[in-house]
């Protein structure tokens, strides 16, 4: 970020507490940060994880529960916690 190149993190960061970090480092170097939104159904995320081999299979309660923070992350909340732009990828 230092050098003013474009960075990618690929994570799910669920959680507003790791949000925060990220965001806090965007502006310790004056960089705008913005955050891609995707957010396919429940049942969408479940069929497909119960396709995963076994050791890769996050438990459905823990799959629940990303989910719901998901979708708390609204594109409003995410510009107030200091996201620069939101971008929604698919369905909302």
């Amino acid at each position: 970020m230092t050098a003013g190149a474009t960075l990618y993190l690929d994570s799910t960061n669920v959680e507003v507490h790791m949000r925060a970090d990220l965001v806090e480092r965007a502006r310790r170097h004056n960089r705008p940060i913005a955050a891609l939104r995707f957010l396919p159904d429940l049942s969408t995320c479940l069929a497909r994880n119960a396709q995963r081999p076994p050791s890769r299979r996050v438990p459905p309660d823990t799959l629940r529960w990303q989910h719901h923070l998901a979708r708390e992350a609204t594109p409003d909340a995410l510009l107030r916690e200091g996201f620069t732009a939101v971008h929604q990828v698919g369905p909302s």
